[in-house]
């Protein structure tokens, strides 16, 4: 058996004997080991055959080295080696089951804090939010259960508002119900969060941010926000605006003549709540 260094040079032309020679057992060791170094090519290496062919990639699954790799990502100093950026290149993969793959290791991973943040700072949840229009039914809720941990992160709050991540979590057409249940209990989430430091900072944003920013930030305040807090956003106890240099009342009537039937019903909606 080769040093684990040498193993990733060998990938590009002799994986399939790599595979042929049982190896494969081995490189589960290896992920299993106590030195990190060995850790870390081991993951390099079931990275590269797993792109090597179709064939090899099906052979490297069935061998079972998704859990231990799911379980080492989960380490921290793995993720400060870097696992986190190429785990979101996955995510844009033309293989399906790799974008599945690494949806699921990303979700795995989005439930522990320093993880959040690496992932939000990578472009992670731009790319999730995305794959929520996938037909694939796996990966759409491998991607929301994601999306789900990244909000235990108040910190990506006003992120996820900036890239239409909340519409898109209340318009998406999910197909099963688990995945369904997974975005009731994100937006459920979302709501508890939209208080004190974060509702600050959303309000100072409503006055610094360009007009779609602000807007997007409007809807989700009239949607998630308890209608305490939205009567003290948008009006004052007399029905007059609360802030003085603020358009936000305004913003809600001119979305009413928009050409989009979807602002106006957004529009509509939130005026209702707070009629």
């Amino acid at each position: 058996m080769p040093q684990p260094h040498a193993l990733p040079e060998l990938v590009g032309e002799e994986s399939a004997q790599i595979v042929e020679c049982n190896a494969l057992p081995m490189l589960i060791l290896m992920l299993r080991a106590e030195d990190t170094g060995v850790h870390y090519e081991a993951v390099g290496m079931i990275g590269n055959l797993v792109h090597s062919s179709p064939d090899i990639k099906n052979d490297v699954l069935r061998a079972g080295t998704l859990q231990p790799v799911i379980e080492l990502l989960s380490i921290a100093h793995i993720v400060q080696r870097g696992a986190v950026q190429p785990l979101i290149n996955m995510l844009q993969a033309p293989d399906m089951q790799l974008r599945e793959m690494s949806a699921f290791a990303l979700g795995r991973l989005a439930q522990d804090t320093y993880n959040q943040a690496g992932i939000a700072h990578n472009g992670g949840m731009v790319v999730l939010l995305k794959l929520l229009d996938s037909r694939n039914g796996s990966l759409q809720h491998n991607a929301v259960f994601a999306l789900y941990g990244l909000t235990d992160n108040e910190y990506n709050f006003a992120d996820l508002i900036k890239i239409v991540g909340v519409q898109k979590l209340q318009e998406e057409v999910f197909k099963a119900q688990p995945t369904k249940d997974c975005v009731a209990k994100t937006l459920k989430r979302l709501e508890e969060k939209i208080h004190g430091r974060v509702l600050n900072h959303l309000l100072y944003l409503m006055r610094v941010a360009e007009n779609s920013v602000h807007r997007r930030i409007v809807l989700a305040l009239a949607h998630l926000c308890s209608p305490e807090h939205q009567k003290i956003i948008f009006l004052d106890a007399h029905g007059i605006k609360h802030y003085a240099n603020s358009f936000e009342l305004e913003l809600l009537l001119e979305l009413l003549e928009s050409t989009s039937l979807k602002r106006q019903q957004d529009a509509s909606l939130v005026l209702y709540k707070l009629a």
